[in-house]
């Protein structure tokens, strides 16, 4: 498996910038998003994940080093609604065909 296909996720999240309540921070944000993204690689492609990442708190601690850290406690691009959406839809998603499959498009704003 392809660490790079976390960091993309991870780089996705960096974006952050709303300024509402409503908005998690962008390590929230991240947390619960390659979590399911996480859990969703490890679902699809078993050994090949688990020769990369014990187990998905790794592939999660992985992806969030790519949020730089003064970005971490700012609010996220999305609102937790939208985070939400996200992670159903990162749930649902078929197994990625390449390890740099393409997030689903509710994701792409987080």
């Amino acid at each position: 498996m392809n660490k790079s296909t976390v960091l993309l996720a991870a780089i996705a999240l960096a974006a952050c910038g709303g300024s509402d309540d409503d908005h998690p921070t962008a390590e929230e944000a991240g947390r619960r998003i390659l979590g399911s993204y996480c859990a969703r690689l490890e679902s699809c492609l078993g050994s090949a994940f688990t020769a990369a990442y014990p187990t998905v708190d790794d592939c999660v601690n992985t992806g969030l080093k790519a949020i730089p850290e003064d970005k971490r406690d700012q609010p996220d691009a999305c609102t937790n609604a939208e985070v939400d959406t996200c992670v159903e839809d990162l749930e649902t998603m078929q197994c990625p065909t390449s390890p740099t499959a393409a997030l689903p498009a509710s994701c792409r704003k987080c």
